[in-house]
């Protein structure tokens, strides 16, 4: 009966010290971005982007600030692996002056680490259904950010819609078929 015991306090120790799976990036949407000529705005030249700083901070990216990071920093690395990489987080960039770094919200990432995504998207959005899912009102820059980066870690883009001054998030399947639609 111990020895029961015993195991299932192990397995209980063992799941309660895992952290939530890091999911690869949507590699429909690096291939996309790789593929456009740089000559024209991009896409998804408004979308916010995510990746890690040497000083272990988040950067927000553009595609635009992607290119130029790429051109000075990263030449000798094929520009599709490049994007792969940042938004991966294999690889760290410099925060400069005139990218935005920030620090995770502890109370943000505490509520995405110990509740499911769905929890997590109930808290800080209003959902009227499963594809509309738009950032709730007063929320703080620095809890902005961390929402943003923990979406997008989910293959999740978000934009603003001048429309109704409301941010919104669309998960990157329906970015993928939204852009195929558009081309057929």
């Amino acid at each position: 009966m111990n020895k029961i015991k015993i195991f299932f306090l192990l397995v209980f120790i063992f799941c309660s010290s895992c952290n939530k799976e890091k999911q690869k990036f949507s590699p429909e949407i690096v291939e996309i971005i790789s593929n456009e000529n740089p000559k024209y705005p991009s896409v998804f030249a408004t979308v916010l982007f995510f990746g890690k700083t040497k000083n272990d901070e988040i950067i927000i990216l553009y595609v635009q600030e992607l290119r130029r990071i790429h051109k000075m920093k990263y030449k000798t690395l094929d520009f599709r692996d490049f994007v792969d990489s940042v938004f991966n987080e294999k690889i760290t960039i410099d925060c400069q002056d005139e990218s935005y770094c920030f620090g995770i919200d502890p109370h943000v990432e505490d509520i995405y680490i110990n509740k499911s995504f769905d929890d997590f998207k109930k808290k800080f959005c209003d959902i009227s259904d499963s594809k509309i899912i738009m950032l709730k009102k007063n929320i703080s820059k620095k809890q902005f950010n961390s929402i943003n980066y923990f979406f997008f870690r989910n293959n999740y883009l978000s934009y603003f819609d001048d429309n109704t001054g409301r941010w919104y998030f669309i998960s990157t399947t329906d970015v993928i078929k939204n852009l195929g639609s558009v081309s057929d």
